[in-house]
């Protein structure tokens, strides 16, 4: 129950436009342009290295000190380096064909099948039937005509608290709370949760971004180099950057952050069409942070769901890990993520007494350190990864849209294929607009 979660594993959506991710690196360009990029995550790397390969001359602007986003990882903390972000490929997509093109060896982590589920004072191997009957429910009656949040349709249904509280935290990976998301979104579910979850065997997520993008591109990234202002008034557009240095290209892509986006710290000129900004505040993005809990030994036999202070507790730690010492992790969000900023040690001194008093006291035993990337205060972040909003489905294909074929926007955010909140989702919202621009 890591990040294959609730909505992307159990919903029938979409699967991919099946482009192939390298079309840009076999064609050449008829006409080269310059390109400029504002945003060095993976969506901006993966435009940056396909426009390069077919001939365009390209420029990354990235207002953090390093790249990659929301990928990233510590090196001290554990015994081996751990990702801070994303971390696992969700199934055979378009990071999983770059992956294997790339002889880059990875395998199926099988950890997920250990996961048992905490509900009403019981650990269950499954979900309890009546989630099940919910799922029916929502198939039955959605999409509504007028859209509603999922905690509503929840308790339009129930008021167990208890049954209302699994649905809060079967939805911790959609990175928001139920009171906040869409229920028209997963209107299209599954009887059965599938995890079908791959990790690099030697190297982190971030090493892999770096190894494979980074160190083809370093020449071509400028850091702390925040954008203030786009003007694609002209023929060409005029970035504008630290000290007022402008830089003229002949397209521009925007791949930052929702979260920034909707803050206006990016001037347009002239200002984005009242549809487009709109739709920007119809995709939500909400603070949060992944919790790691460091361990002496490895005192649990099973992970654990729907707990009351953390959705889940996972083991992110690689297969043939031999350290003396073992992880738990968990992505805390929505009201969680709340108790966690009003006071982190307690928060968590709530994580081990819950864990406690499911591993008879040892959790506390053999806890050694906490780390917390706390994502949701990230300057130039500030969130965790995209969700949609009661009456948003139409939001990303608007904010999307192109303007006069010279600026252009992707991201994860833009992802209109349902694979918005993981980096495969990114890179296909990278291969649309490379297809457009073809």
């Amino acid at each position: 129950m890591n990040r294959s979660n609730f909505l992307k594993e159990a919903a029938l959506l979409g699967l991919g436009f099946g482009l192939s991710p390298h079309f840009a690196l076999t064609r050449q360009a008829k006409k080269p342009f310059v390109i400029g990029i504002v945003g060095a995550g993976i969506t901006g790397l993966h435009l940056a290295k396909s426009l390069q390969s077919a001939g365009h001359a390209v420029r990354i602007f990235e207002a953090k000190n390093r790249a990659g986003g929301r990928i990233f990882q510590n090196d001290h903390f554990y015994s081996s380096p751990i990702d801070l972000g994303a971390q696992w490929i969700h199934g055979k997509n378009e990071l999983y064909k770059i992956v294997r093109q790339r002889n880059v060896p990875i395998y199926r982590d099988t950890k997920n099948d250990l996961i048992k589920i905490s509900y009403k004072e019981k650990l269950l191997n499954d979900f309890p039937p009546e989630f099940y009957l919910f799922i029916d429910e929502i198939s039955k009656k959605t999409p509504l005509k007028v859209d509603m949040s999922v905690l509503n349709f929840t308790r339009n249904i129930t008021s167990d608290s208890a049954f209302i509280s699994l649905i809060e935290n079967a939805l911790t990976d959609a990175a928001t709370s139920a009171h906040n998301l869409s229920v028209n979104e997963i209107s299209k579910l599954t009887q059965k949760l599938k995890t079908v979850d791959y990790q690099f065997a030697d190297i982190t997520m971030y090493e892999f971004i770096a190894s494979n993008y980074l160190e083809k591109l370093s020449a071509n990234i400028s850091y702390n180099t925040p954008i203030n202002a786009i003007d694609y008034t002209g023929k060409t557009v005029i970035l504008s950057a630290n000290e007022n240095k402008l830089y003229e290209f002949d397209k521009v892509i925007v791949t930052i952050p929702i979260t920034e986006l909707k803050s206006n710290k990016i001037q347009f000129l002239p200002g984005l069409p009242a549809e487009k900004t709109a739709a920007f505040n119809k995709i939500g993005m909400d603070k949060g942070l992944k919790l790691f809990l460091k361990f002496e030994k490895r005192f649990y036999t099973h992970l654990i769901f729907n707990g009351k202070y953390a959705g889940y507790y996972i083991d992110p730690t690689k297969r043939g890990d031999y350290s003396k010492q073992s992880l738990l992790a968990s992505l805390i969000m929505g009201k969680k993520a709340d108790i966690y900023y009003e006071n982190p040690a307690k928060a968590i001194q709530n994580y081990l007494m819950e864990l406690d008093a499911l591993f008879d006291g040892q959790a506390s035993k053999y806890f050694s350190g906490s780390f917390v990337q706390d994502w949701g205060n990230e300057e130039y972040i500030n969130g965790v990864y995209s969700y949609t909003l009661p009456g948003g489905q139409s939001a990303r294909a608007i904010a999307k849209q192109s303007i006069n074929n010279r600026l252009f926007f992707a991201g994860e955010a833009m992802n209109t294929n349902k694979n918005y909140g993981n980096i495969h989702g990114a890179i296909e919202s990278a291969m649309e607009v490379l297809k457009e621009m073809e």
